[in-house]
């Protein structure tokens, strides 16, 4: 039979033994644990690193795309503006055209040596306007809407100023002919001029020389 300090002996080596064991196996837990979130870090910090290259290239391929989507934009707005600043000076040279046979007609109205050539300018006044309805009626959608107003307004006045033209008698009498050609001459200043300055204006903010 074992005496009690041979029991206390064997029960102090067997828990000593257990206390190593528990000892070395938290070590081996613990280098365990260590080296395998040693290679979960690496891991990580490869994937990281893939996710990272993925979205630098999934970055440079959405900035190409804007460049190219921007590139065409302004290819596309180029070539409205083109074409619009094409239309703009088809449109003052109508206008333009209209202004210098109505002056001719002026300037013969009171000259009795020139009047044979009222026909003549009294056709070429017909043939104007025309000419500027059919520019401006094919491409209104190329000009803003206060410049639209303003060459409507010049288009009735114009109609008004022609229909008379037509009608006076070549033979008209001085004083009937010093009315219609101050009516003319303010047709000229009130309408011709403004509505083409206003036309050279869009002109040369299309060409990049002057600032809307």
């Amino acid at each position: 039979m074992l005496d009690f300090n041979e029991l206390l002996k064997s029960l102090f080596s067997s828990l000593t033994i257990l206390a190593i064991l528990s000892y070395f196996g938290k070590e081996v837990i613990n280098v365990y644990l260590s080296k395998n979130l040693e290679l979960f870090k690496q891991k990580l910090s490869q994937e990281l690193e893939l996710q990272k290259q993925r979205l630098n290239q999934d970055m440079e391929s959405a900035k190409t795309k804007l460049s190219m989507m921007s590139t065409e934009h302004q290819v596309k707005f180029s070539k409205l503006h083109q074409e619009r600043a094409k239309l703009i000076k088809q449109l003052w040279s109508a206008i333009t055209q209209f202004e210098s046979n109505l002056t001719g007609y002026i300037n013969i109205m009171n000259n009795p040596e020139l009047r044979d050539q009222s026909k003549a300018w009294k056709g070429g006044i017909a043939v104007s306007i025309p000419s500027v309805l059919e520019i401006y009626n094919d491409n209104k959608i190329y000009f803003g809407s206060s410049m639209c107003r303003e060459v409507d307004a010049f288009l009735i006045a114009a109609k008004g100023i022609t229909d008379k033209i037509m009608m006076a008698d070549p033979a008209i009498s001085p004083e009937d002919a010093r009315h219609l050609q101050k009516e003319l001459k303010d047709f000229l200043d009130r309408s011709i001029l403004p509505l083409k300055a206003d036309l050279e204006g869009d002109f040369r903010v299309l060409l990049g020389v002057e600032k809307q």
